[in-house]
């Protein structure tokens, strides 16, 4: 199990509060893939009380296995979605921001998150997390209730959880939540972490790690209590309207809005996971921009991976891909596993995998 280098969140307080604190998750997706089922089987068998699948195509065939399971709630990107978008506090202040609704997913993820938040509070749930159909919550010690009573009891209202990014072992990976269990450290979160000279000269003699060790985000993802005044901020974080003011004098003030970051739980984000599940992801996301919103270059942001495997894709010669793709993030000698390991670089996280396997 990781251990985290300093608890935030004392799951030992005793609670005041009766009833444990319940939490739901937000999702915006599209094809999937194998993984969906373990997706809602894992969230739900940890605790969470609802998860909120909005399927950015109406038509998705994965639509009828969401709708299977207890506590999911399907909202498809039909005409009643997109009406309420038109009310939405993104819609209604930033008319310029919500042209782009058609033609950037990050966007319609932020509407959507702005939905959710309503029918979060319409079924009485005290938490909202926003993650991707390609990502698991993992507290490290505590159940989901335990885990944000705790961060209620000590007043604090938004958090921000680092993502460990997945590196796959193989090239052909069905469902990666059952196969994958080697990840990447995030660094970037903590101003008390950093890549030490042995660790950049070990990951500098590996190719499929650049420079910025992830091939995708390192900023982490958040989760919120829920207010009537709370917004999204972002596919990452969340804000509120105003600043939270306590009108009773007699009870401690709460922490604001600001985000405080949680080390006793991550985020798992299993990229490309499979060389079916990298091709499927790029034939979906198609011929996007070099530049989000027409403004924020995607390689100075993420790297140019990314872009990289959009123009792999689109050529549609199967065998290049996978030879790219082996060789940009499949990584199989047990050797540099180790050594990446035994330096600090990556861990093993099996929890989700066992689980999972388990109640199969």
């Amino acid at each position: 199990m990781v251990k985290p280098t300093g608890i935030l969140c004392n799951p030992n307080i005793i609670s005041e509060i009766e009833m444990p604190q319940t939490a739901a998750i937000v999702t915006t997706l599209k094809n999937p893939g194998p993984s969906l089922d373990s997706f809602i089987r894992y969230h739900l068998e940890i605790g969470f009380s609802n998860l909120f699948l909005f399927f950015d195509d109406p038509g998705d065939p994965s639509i009828a296995r969401a709708r299977k399971y207890p506590n999911v709630v399907v909202i498809k990107n039909d005409a009643r979605l997109r009406r309420s978008w038109q009310k939405t506090h993104i819609a209604t202040t930033n008319p310029y921001l919500y042209e782009f609704r058609k033609s950037e997913v990050s966007l319609r993820q932020e509407l959507n998150v702005e939905i959710a938040l309503q029918l979060a509070l319409q079924k009485n749930v005290d938490w909202l997390l926003h993650i991707d159909c390609d990502e698991l919550f993992y507290p490290f010690q505590e159940t989901v209730p335990a885990h944000f009573q705790s961060l209620s009891d000590r007043r604090i209202e938004n958090v921000i959880y680092a993502n460990y990014e997945g590196i796959p072992e193989t090239l052909d990976i069905d469902d990666y939540f059952r196969e994958v269990t080697l990840f990447k450290k995030n660094f970037s979160m903590f101003p008390e972490l950093f890549l030490s000279r042995q660790q950049t000269r070990v990951t500098k003699g590996i190719p499929q790690l650049p420079n910025r060790l992830f091939l995708f985000y390192a900023d982490g993802k958040s989760a919120a209590r829920l207010t009537n005044r709370l917004l999204p901020d972002g596919v990452h974080r969340f804000k509120a309207k105003q600043p939270q003011r306590s009108r009773d004098l007699s009870k401690p003030a709460r922490q604001g809005i600001s985000p405080s970051i949680c080390k006793n739980a991550a985020i798992l984000h299993y990229p490309c996971c499979g060389f079916g599940n990298f091709w499927r992801k790029y034939k979906t996301l198609g011929s996007f921009a070099d530049k989000w919103f027409n403004q924020i270059d995607i390689a100075e942001s993420i790297g140019s991976f990314h872009q990289e495997s959009r123009d792999i894709v689109l050529r549609n010669r199967k065998m290049k891909a996978r030879e790219f793709y082996k060789r940009r993030v499949v990584i199989d000698k047990k050797s540099v596993i180790k050594l990446l390991i035994d330096n600090g670089v990556a861990c093993r996280i099996k929890e989700p995998f066992t689980r999972l396997n388990r109640a199969r």
